[in-house]
């Protein structure tokens, strides 16, 4: 699968004239999206380890989602529930 998202991002790339202006990869840290950068490193000579940035929303969100709620990720949805029961009163 990185192989087909790697191919089709370049054939984007190339074809809209936008890997010369193209100065960063901002991605979470899903293993695709990483295969992915791996791939464009080895097949296509774009420097991913140069242009490589991980999107800090996701980050941010992964980090408060384990201060909230720790090992129980069970847990938000029954929360989020009562939160929002409680916001529509």
């Amino acid at each position: 699968m990185a192989v087909n998202i790697a191919a089709t991002l370049v054939e984007l790339l190339d074809r809209f004239d936008l890997r010369s202006r193209t100065s960063n990869f901002i991605i979470d840290n899903t293993n695709k999206n990483g295969a992915t950068l791996a791939k464009l490193t080895t097949k296509h000579a774009i420097n991913t380890k140069q242009r490589y940035v991980l999107y800090m929303g996701y980050v941010i969100n992964l980090v408060a989602q384990q201060l909230l709620f720790g090992s129980d990720v069970d847990a938000f949805e029954p929360k989020l529930v009562i939160l929002v029961e409680q916001l529509e009163l």
